[in-house]
């Protein structure tokens, strides 16, 4: 049964590292238009996305949760950005 287990298990993580390499190769040359003529890669838009969102739970968390999500969100897109 443990073997059973750990093949299905393996079999489902190397399923993810397929798709998220497949995600790398598509998202490494896209791009989105910010302003006119200026693009950004789509990868450096979802990563500073990623950092915003951890740092903002964890300004957060150090802070008990006392205000507003949006709040903590600005305070750390305002740090990464910074």
């Amino acid at each position: 049964m443990a073997n059973v287990l750990n093949v299905n298990v393996t079999t489902k993580v190397e399923r993810i590292r397929k798709m998220e390499i497949q995600e790398h190769k598509l998202l490494k040359n896209a791009a989105i238009n910010i302003d006119e003529g200026e693009r950004l890669p789509v990868a450096f838009v979802l990563e500073r996305h990623r950092i915003i969102e951890r740092e903002a739970y964890f300004l957060a968390e150090n802070d008990g949760f006392k205000r507003s999500p949006l709040d903590y969100w600005c305070e750390a897109e305002s740090g990464v950005d910074g």
